[in-house]
């Protein structure tokens, strides 16, 4: 079977006959997509090799499951497609599954929607991608953990030099240089309210931060390789080397 066209983007899609839905595959296949049906996991892993989808979408309500399995065993097998989660089962926090994560009620027009923003991110965008962070650089927006944050600007900029030097401690005034250009680091306060801020949208819980944390001293690490005593050495996109990038090791 050959790829589908640039112009008719082909959705992997899981879904079984064990449990009555919406039939949004019909809905989604009017909206211009073409939709290749899965019925197990297996058989959506086979697809994958013959079809090249450029899009998942794992309709676990039919299973009447999370879906995290399933999510797991595509990301194997093709650890770079995007994935729509459709799941009315409770997920624990911070379970690493699709990129992003659709919960009852929502409608076809919002399953497309999504679609296409994972479309756009896989097609081009600039986009930068630290552990199960992935930021997309044109429209600052944060996916994490199958959730979809909108950024502001500076908490765009901000979170971009935190997973350019991820497991390295980033003095405050690199930050400030780097974030608000200025070299002027007397008032602290700005920084930390939006370090509280970017730590809303990244912590289980904001108050003891696992992955955003503060290193006295020193500033701030933005470490997300937990269990990992080596972690990657993202290098800064402009190839600037203006301090000294010393990894944190637990």
């Amino acid at each position: 079977m050959k790829a589908s066209s640039p112009a008719t983007p082909l959705v992997l899609w899981l879904e079984s006959t064990r449990r009555k839905t919406p039939d949004w595959v019909s809905m989604v296949s009017r909206r211009g997509f073409k939709v290749l049906v899965a019925r197990t996991g297996r058989e959506g892993v086979e697809q994958l090799s013959v079809a090249y989808p450029e899009v998942a979408v794992i309709n676990a309500i039919s299973f009447n499951s999370s879906g995290r399995r399933l999510s797991r065993m595509l990301r194997q097998h093709a650890p770079q497609l995007p994935q729509l989660l459709l799941t009315d089962k409770p997920l624990p926090p911070r379970a690493l599954v699709a990129d992003v994560v659709l919960t009852p009620p929502f409608t076809a027009r919002k399953i497309v929607n999504r679609l296409r923003r994972l479309l756009a991110l896989a097609e081009g965008r600039r986009c930068l991608e630290v552990g199960p962070l992935r930021l997309d650089l044109d429209n600052r927006r944060l996916y994490c953990n199958g959730r979809e944050y909108d950024l502001t600007p500076r908490l765009a900029r901000l979170l971009r030099v935190l997973m350019e030097h991820a497991g390295y401690v980033v003095p405050r005034e690199v930050l400030f240089r780097k974030v608000w250009q200025t070299e002027y680091t007397g008032d602290t306060r700005t920084l930390d309210v939006h370090i509280s801020w970017l730590r809303r949208v990244l912590e289980e819980n904001p108050r003891n931060p696992r992955w955003l944390r503060t290193v006295r001293g020193r500033g701030y690490l933005l470490n997300v390789y937990e269990g990992n005593s080596n972690p990657p050495r993202v290098r800064p996109c402009d190839g600037s080397e203006d301090f000294e990038t010393t990894p944190i090791v637990e």
